[in-house]
Order: C-alpha cells, then sequence, then structure tokens
C-alpha cells in the first residue's frame, strides 16, 4: 500500500468517525467496522442482510427501527444506493436513525432518563392526550 493510500484511508476514517459521534455510535467501533470492511472488501460481495440481522443491529445502536421498511425500502431497489450498489447495510442502518427515517409506530423521540423526574414540557411532549388545556 502506498503512503497516498494509507493517507487517502485515514482521512475517511477520520470522515466516518465524525458522522458516526453525531448518531452515538463508538470511535473503536466504526474503526473495528471499517478494518474489517478493509480486509474482507475484495474477497467478500455483499450479501443482504436477513431481518433478524437488521433488528439485532437496530437493538444494538438503541434504534427502534421498523425493519420491514428498511428491508422492503432497499428490495425494492435492488439493494441499491442511487446508482450504486450498497456496499454496508450497518451504516444504511446508521444513517436512517440520524435522519429519522423509518422508526416503528408509536416509538418515542428519546427516553425520559429514570433517575430524574421527567419536566411538565416532557410529559406535554410524551402524552400530549394529557396536556391541561387552556380555557
Amino acid at each position: 500500500m502506498t503512503k497516498k493510500e494509507r493517507i487517502s484511508i485515514l482521512q475517511s476514517l477520520i470522515v466516518r468517525i465524525k458522522q458516526n459521534k453525531e448518531t452515538g455510535y463508538s470511535c473503536v467501533e466504526t474503526m473495528v467496522e471499517i478494518l474489517i470492511d478493509m480486509n474482507t472488501s475484495e474477497a467478500k460481495r455483499f450479501t443482504p442482510p436477513t431481518m433478524a440481522d437488521v433488528s439485532d443491529y437496530a437493538r444494538k445502536i438503541e434504534y427502534q427501527l421498523d425493519t420491514d421498511k428498511f428491508i422492503n425500502s432497499y428490495e425494492q431497489k435492488g439493494w441499491m444506493v442511487g446508482k450504486n450498489k450498497m456496499k454496508n447495510w450497518k451504516a444504511a442502518v446508521r444513517n436512517w436513525k440520524s435522519n429519522g427515517w423509518g422508526k416503528k409506530e408509536g416509538a418515542l423521540d428519546y427516553l425520559v432518563p429514570l433517575d430524574t423526574d421527567p419536566t411538565e414540557e416532557e410529559v406535554d411532549r410524551l402524552f400530549p392526550e394529557w396536556a391541561v388545556k387552556e380555557v
């Protein structure tokens, strides 16, 4: 591997770490995933994930994803992203999470920490039907 190729890989690694940091995905997990991708990219072709794979991964990154919607969306497109074949379905799941797409029906936008009492605004936001209506 040339010096130029190594610099390019490091630059893309930094970009992906910054993107994944915003979604709560740790730097170590990102680096491990990239290294695995680099070592297996030539030998391994993309294989679409199973419903269980997507569901398990979404649970791991604490995302209440509608897995049917995710799988169906990409199956109808032939697992294409734009004009390119998908390379990493886990990255697609993280992208859906960061964009707020494909959330399960009734999933909360955020959870209230259990160690504190929720504020009135949080209760109103989570349970609008309980909100006190001013007359």
